[in-house]
């Protein structure tokens, strides 16, 4: 699977790929403090973002099961790659997992934790 991040047609932040090859149990998945990143673009079309935040956010889920009875939940290799230099692309050191699911979910206020 590969994922995209594009803040317009020409200017791609950053590509991710994952190879989902175990599927986990439904009991495997808990709930799970997410780490985003939010970019507000300016409004006088700049490359540089008017705000970006580096937001914790505590989501409650709850994994889609397909008609099988397997959650949708798979673990695999993956990595992240920044396209183009920026203030915000933080390096990457070492990709601790990856995980890929589906789920419903409700995305409550979050908790920021760095502001660029």
């Amino acid at each position: 699977m590969c994922v995209t991040v594009d803040r317009s047609p020409d200017y791609r932040l950053l590509t991710a790929i994952m190879r989902p090859v175990d599927n986990q149990p439904l009991e495997s998945f808990k709930d799970m403090p997410l780490v985003v990143l939010k970019i507000i673009p300016d409004a006088s079309g700049s490359r540089k973002p008017s705000l970006a935040q580096l937001v914790k956010v505590c989501v409650k889920t709850s994994p889609i099961v397909s008609s099988d009875g397997r959650a949708e939940i798979f673990t695999g290799p993956g990595q992240i790659h920044f396209d183009k230099p920026s203030e915000i692309a933080v390096p990457v050191v070492k990709m601790l997992s990856c995980t890929l699911m589906r789920w419903d979910c409700v995305l409550p206020y979050g908790e920021i934790l760095k502001t660029y």
